[in-house]
């Protein structure tokens, strides 16, 4: 998420928290304005996969005993 979130070569955010959109590229000095479709599902899904991994990471509970 750090990539998105400005930690790219150009220290620029490209996902927007607002919107939910994904610019659609870094340029070699600014980023794209447009949102298109495809780059916002790909932000997505990596939002998505992140948070799986970190629920995946957490620690299991252990069932309740009777």
């Amino acid at each position: 998420m750090a990539w998105y979130t400005g930690f790219n070569d150009l220290g620029i955010e490209v996902y927007d928290r607002v919107t939910g959109g994904c610019h659609d590229a870094l340029l070699a000095d600014h980023i794209n304005h447009n949102q298109g479709a495809e780059s916002t599902i790909a932000c997505h899904l990596a939002i998505v996969e992140m948070m799986l991994a970190e629920k995946n990471d957490q620690p299991k509970e252990e069932p309740c005993k009777r």
